[in-house]
């Protein structure tokens, strides 16, 4: 494994800066493969960001220079059947997609033990960059952007595919025409496959999950729906509909407390847009939308 240049602790291979003394790693850890080429096609330019078990990178096509975004999952990481299973389902999820609002897949390979993603590369920012650079949104951008994720999930549904993991980071908005498109489909689960989700572990992020995934038990497009609401909820109010102290605190609430309508928090909106939003975070999956086209429809009937 290798180790910070500046006080020798181990660092992963997709570690930026060192966790123990906050040092750039440099040539060491996730930048180390800056500047090589991988799948034979790809020269990394530089690194876009680091997750919990993946760095994405910038690149360009050796013979075409296209811009592409590669996600990599290192060997370290790869040794871990579950890390593996949730990064080749991505891969399977997406190759399955082809929508406007869904990132492209372009290539799926592995090189000296690594997994490599190449996919479509979307110049702007992150939903929740957004909200953390601007605070809340005025209602028509964030409906807007909800609308083109509601396309996204609406085909993805069509095909089988529940992201389960929707929330304002998953979201790019491009800088030129302010389009939505929906990225990592890492826990993605198909109608057809089964769980992902090890005995005990839950799958999500506690302040967008559904009640349902709070409970560990299986999920629909209604899931998507929940999560989505939540988001929309905090781009429009800049919050989130619950927050605590701890995990838990959060994931009770989700189950037994009622959100605060915004109205009630002093935004200005449509009494249409709030019915809509507060239905998507209905605690019953059978009082929610039942699909991603019906929460569409009622919010692009607010914004005419």
């Amino acid at each position: 494994m290798p180790t910070c240049p500046s006080c020798a602790e181990e660092v992963l291979d997709i570690d930026v800066k060192c966790k123990a003394c906050g040092a750039p790693l440099g040539s060491t850890g996730a930048q180390r493969l800056v500047g090589t080429t991988v799948l034979g096609q790809y020269e990394i330019i530089d690194v876009l960001g680091q997750g919990g078990m993946s760095v994405v990178y910038r690149a360009r096509h050796t013979m075409t220079d296209q811009e592409v975004a590669l996600k990599v999952l290192p060997p370290d990481l790869a040794a871990y059947s579950q890390v593996k299973s949730r990064f080749l389902e991505e891969a399977k999820a997406l190759a399955q997609l082809d929508h406007p609002n869904i990132v492209h897949l372009y290539n799926f390979g592995q090189e000296n033990g690594s997994f490599v993603l190449a996919m479509q590369y979307v110049h702007g920012q992150t939903w929740e960059r957004m909200i953390l650079e601007h605070g809340k949104q005025a209602w028509p951008q964030a409906v807007r952007i909800c609308i083109d994720v509601l396309r996204a999930l609406e085909y993805a549904h069509g095909r089988g595919i529940v992201h389960r993991d929707m929330k304002p980071s998953n979201v790019l908005v491009r800088d030129d025409d302010h389009t939505a498109t929906v990225m990592d489909f890492g826990i993605a689960k198909m109608t057809t496959s089964t769980r992902l989700t090890a005995t005990g572990q839950t799958m999500g992020t506690v302040r967008y999950m559904s009640p349902e995934q709070v409970r560990g038990q299986e999920v629909d497009l209604r899931s998507d729906i929940y999560s989505l609401g939540a988001t929309l909820y905090e781009a429009l109010t800049g919050d989130t509909p619950f927050d605590g102290n701890t995990h838990f605190e959060i994931m009770s609430k989700h189950l037994s407390e009622l959100p605060a309508r915004p109205s009630a928090m002093g935004v200005e909106l449509p009494a249409a847009v709030e019915a809509a939003l507060m239905r998507s975070l209905m605690k019953k999956v059978d009082d929610r939308f039942p699909t991603a086209r019906d929460f569409r429809k009622e919010l692009e009937a607010a914004l005419r």
